[in-house]
């Protein structure tokens, strides 16, 4: 299978379809300038008879940078910064349905979101999400949690962290039953592991 932009990752939605994440570069002419810009895509394929088939593909209309998608079993989350100039950007978080592709709207900061990750911090049921990521107006690292509700998704903690936060991934660090997460993040040009403790809805952060 050819591709006319980078794939940049590859998410497995079952055992023949895939979500393929791609980025485009292409110059634009203003005035006497030419810039670069980005535009994220999104794939889906499946295997068929020993080849990949494209079942489903999408960008936006606008200048659109995609997050790591994080893939569910009958959606995927991802996030979608609104404008090539970081320092005016907006980012959207987009949930897809799996099942005839239509998004919602399910939040809205105000920085670069690298990853998404989901699990459910205060035992209520609902899965909640983790976005991390960086805001290139203050050069501040940004973890966001988004608490599922019956209402939709709400802002629940927000920590600024470092330089950039680029993952978290989530563990019962002190085995109380409850999940913590931990985060890598960048401060003067060092990497540090930053654990989150969780005292829902805070989180007590351990070096």
């Amino acid at each position: 299978m050819k591709t006319d932009s980078p794939v940049i990752d590859i998410s497995k939605i079952n055992r023949n379809r895939f979500l393929l994440l791609s980025t485009k570069a292409f110059v634009k002419q203003e005035g006497e300038k030419f810039n670069i810009f980005l535009q994220g895509r999104l794939n889906i394929v499946k295997i068929a008879k020993n080849n990949f088939i494209q079942e489903w593909n999408y960008s936006l209309e606008r200048f659109r940078v995609f997050s790591y998608p994080l893939v569910k079993q009958n959606c995927f989350v991802v996030a979608a910064e609104d404008s090539p100039n970081l320092f005016n950007n907006e980012t959207e978080v987009l949930m897809f349905s799996l099942d005839d592709f239509k998004f919602k709207r399910i939040a809205n900061v105000s920085y670069f979101v690298f990853s998404i990750n989901s699990e459910d911090f205060n035992r209520d049921g609902r899965e909640d999400l983790l976005l991390t990521g960086y805001d290139p107006r203050l050069d501040l690292g940004k973890i966001t949690l988004l608490e599922n509700t019956s209402e939709g998704f709400r802002k629940a903690f927000e920590c600024a962290i470092g330089n950039k936060t680029f993952d978290a991934f989530v563990s019962d660090v002190n085995k109380d039953s409850y999940p913590d997460f931990v985060v890598l993040t960048t401060f003067s040009c060092q990497e540090i592991l930053q654990i989150f403790v969780n005292k829902y809805p805070n989180f007590e952060k351990r070096e």
